[in-house]
């Protein structure tokens, strides 16, 4: 009697898993064209920021299933400053997308992302306790240009003034 109520819950469990998995698909990737032309790692030439200059490496990336974007960001300051952030967006088929920024200054430094895109543009923004920042990420083959305004806070807690710079990115 013991087999067999031993093999009746082998069967059932054998029969519920397989329903459950079959309900379980995960969605579809998301189909952008823009940030599939985004995909790859690129290099900017040296800009200013802060007062020093400075040159990244960013590798972006689909990633869980083409429902999220990845991008890592190693940059270095001709000082030795050597800065890194993990950003994730979760882009929408209609072009919107949202997510958030993390870098070596911790969670307090943790910033929230929206971005709309239109033709070969993204149009970011993004708030953290430490201010705001406006980003327009343009695509244009293998170079992908960034236009970005920081308006930061100050340590005396007073809005400094807006620091803006252009960045151009070669893919690697």
């Amino acid at each position: 009697m013991k087999k067999l109520n031993y093999l009746l819950v082998l069967v059932a469990l054998f029969f519920t898993t397989n329903a459950f998995s079959q309900g379980m698909e995960p969605p579809k990737p998301i189909q952008s064209e823009l940030i599939n032309s985004m995909v790859g790692t690129w290099v900017s030439e040296p800009y200013e920021m802060m007062g020093m200059k400075m040159t990244d490496e960013v590798t972006q990336s689909w990633i869980l299933n083409g429902q999220f974007f990845e991008v890592r960001v190693k940059s270095k300051g001709e000082n030795g400053f050597d800065y890194e952030a993990l950003v994730i967006m979760a882009p929408s088929d209609d072009g919107t997308m949202t997510g958030t920024g993390y870098d070596i200054f911790g969670k307090n430094a943790m910033t929230t992302y929206t971005a709309t895109s239109e033709g070969n543009t993204v149009y970011m923004t993004g708030k953290s306790s430490w201010g705001s920042e406006t980003r327009n990420i343009t695509m244009d083959g293998n170079i992908m240009t960034q236009n970005v305004i920081f308006n930061m806070m100050g340590q005396d807690g007073k809005e400094m003034p807006p620091m803006s710079m252009s960045i151009s990115y070669n893919k690697k």
